[in-house]
Order: structure tokens, then C-alpha cells, then sequence
């Protein structure tokens, strides 16, 4: 028997877009079973460690570790975009109502990758009243890049700081993501300084260097001693090429 010459191609036609849509789905699935779809957080406490920290995913409920001296292993998040940290009560596994909130923070938008500093909160004054500020930061590399030093000032004061000829103030809980030229070694100074009744007065000041291999998180907090007005805490993170 002999076909018309539109029959064959009306059966191609046909089979085409099934065999197309079979494809599409299995190259879907491999794609979510080896890549995540969910956003990168890495967290530090400048409260301590912080053991077993509790928290609610789309996949159900996770722990997470907080270490004051280095980060852990980032942890994937999905779910909504404020995240809730609590601590299960004595009693069940209903979470919703036998847990106690420590922490929440909303998380920036658009950011694939973030990174939280947990601080004690001032209403926790014993472990029994277990609580934290939480502060959110976008950790992508394009907004965060490879040479750059990200301040973060959580003294009550603001601070006047140069990085290089590169000037900018810090108010407090607030944040600021500064680059310079180094010099032929790649060095640069950093110097802080307070406003004292119109006077500037510098507080700190060290030598640190510009590398296109990394990039550093650096927190001001203020100094447990009266050898220095403000503590600097860095935070280096060395950038992998992906």
C-alpha cells in the first residue's frame, strides 16, 4: 500500500513534539537530582558556638551549627524568605506549637548565596532567655567580588574609615562593600576613625592586602579591652574558580 506523501510527515509531526517533551523531562530530572535549586547560607556567631539551631525548609525541619571563628559548611535553604531559628520545647514533635523562636531575619532578595551573623540579643540575659539578632548578607559574587572587604559595624557609634584613598562612614548595624588599589605588593591601609565632639580620632589602623583570589568579611564590634576602642574580625573566604 502505498501512503500519501503527507502521511508520513503528518506521523512525524505527530511523534516529534512526544519525543521532545520525553527528552525535556528526563534532562529536567537529572538536572534536580544533582543540582540544588535552593540558596547557599553560611552563617557566624559572634555569640559563641551555636549547637543544633533548628529551622524549617520546604523539605522539612534542619539543624545548623554556628561557629564564632570560622564558617561551617554552607547549608542549603528553600523555603520562605524570612527563615525562623528556634528551639524545640519539651513535649512533642509538634513544631508549630512546642518550639521556642531565638532568631529570624528576612532573607535579601534575589541573593543565590547568603551569609548570617548571629549576635546575642541584649533581652538575653541567662540561656534560659536564648535569643539572637540575625543579620542577612547577599554573599553573591557579583555584588560581593573576589578583592573585596565588606564591613559591617555593630558598635553604637559610627566609624569614619579609609581603605586606601577609598573613603566611607559606617553608621551603626549598618554595612558597606569597599575595594582599593594596592600597591606593587598588593597593600593597602586601613585606618578607622571616630568622630569625637568634631574631632577625628583614629582608632585603628593596620596594613592588609588586595588578592583577586579572595575576599573578606570584616565585622567592628566593640573592644572587651581598653587597649582598643573597636575589635576587627576578618573573615577570609578564598574564591574557587567555578
Amino acid at each position: 500500500m502505498r501512503f500519501p506523501l503527507s502521511l508520513p510527515l503528518l506521523l512525524a509531526a505527530l511523534f516529534l513534539p512526544v519525543a521532545a517533551s520525553w527528552a525535556q523531562s528526563s534532562s529536567d530530572d537529572g538536572e534536580e537530582e544533582g543540582k540544588s535549586t535552593g540558596i547557599e547560607v553560611v552563617a557566624l556567631s559572634d555569640a559563641g558556638v551555636i549547637r543544633d539551631l533548628h529551622f524549617e525548609t520546604r523539605e522539612g525541619i534542619q539543624k545548623l551549627d554556628i561557629y564564632s571563628r570560622g564558617f561551617a559548611p554552607p547549608v542549603s535553604y528553600q523555603g520562605p524568605p524570612r527563615i525562623i531559628f528556634f528551639r524545640p520545647l519539651e513535649g512533642g514533635e509538634n513544631f508549630d506549637e512546642n518550639r521556642k523562636v531565638v532568631g529570624q531575619v528576612d532573607l535579601p532578595p534575589g541573593a543565590s548565596r547568603v551569609m548570617l551573623l548571629f549576635k546575642k540579643s541584649a533581652v538575653a540575659e541567662s540561656e534560659a532567655d536564648e535569643s539572637y539578632r540575625v543579620f542577612a548578607f547577599d554573599n553573591d559574587l557579583n555584588r560581593f567580588p573576589a578583592g573585596g572587604y565588606r564591613f559591617f559595624n555593630t558598635a553604637a557609634q559610627s566609624l569614619i574609615c579609609w581603605l586606601g584613598d577609598n573613603r566611607f562612614e559606617l553608621g551603626p548595624d549598618s554595612q558597606r562593600i569597599a575595594t582599593a588599589d594596592g600597591d606593587e605588593n598588593g597593600n593597602v591601609t586601613l585606618r578607622i576613625y571616630q568622630d569625637r565632639e568634631g574631632e577625628l580620632v583614629r582608632i585603628y589602623s593596620s596594613v592588609w592586602q588586595i588578592k583577586d583570589t579572595r575576599r573578606t568579611t570584616v565585622f567592628l564590634t566593640p573592644s572587651d579591652t581598653r587597649v582598643q576602642e573597636v575589635s576587627v574580625r576578618k573573615f577570609v573566604e578564598p574564591i574557587l574558580e567555578e
